[in-house]
């Protein structure tokens, strides 16, 4: 999974909200068994957007941290994330904010390693499922 991935929006499944312009992930290890997750979406007009967290897979909760624009220094956002790794290609994970879940998410990597599937499911206002599948192409491994 280490690597950086870019989406590919042909062959991803949403369920609702137009997606993101561009979107590329980057996944690094770093110091503790943890991760280090960093995306960058490029959105309509040319605003950039990045979300970054570090996190390993003993499902405990870690900060998000968000940065818009040329604002030089993330903010700390009221999201966190938790990891459990199911097996090798497989991890499974929440999202919550203020503690309280609003998604869950399960990110697959082809046997092959080029590829990366997350799938994403939340609640919509009137407790609807709403699903989307990402689908994203290594770019370096």
């Amino acid at each position: 999974m280490f690597g950086v991935w870019r989406l590919n929006e042909a062959e991803c499944q949403f369920s609702s909200a137009v997606p993101p312009v561009s979107v590329t992930r980057s996944y690094q290890p770093v110091a503790g068994e943890l991760t280090r997750i960093s995306e960058t979406r490029l959105i309509a007009g040319g605003r950039s957007i990045v979300v970054e967290y570090a996190a390993g897979y003993e499902g405990r909760e870690y900060p998000i941290f968000v940065k818009e624009g040329d604002v030089s220094a993330p903010t700390k956002s009221e999201e966190t994330v938790s990891f459990r790794r199911i097996d090798r290609y497989t991890v499974s994970g929440v999202f919550r904010d203020h503690g309280n879940t609003h998604s869950s998410f399960k990110r697959v990597v082809s046997k092959d390693g080029q590829k990366l599937y997350v799938t994403i499911t939340r609640m919509d206002s009137t407790g609807g499922e709403i699903r989307s599948l990402l689908v994203y192409d290594r770019l370096i491994t």
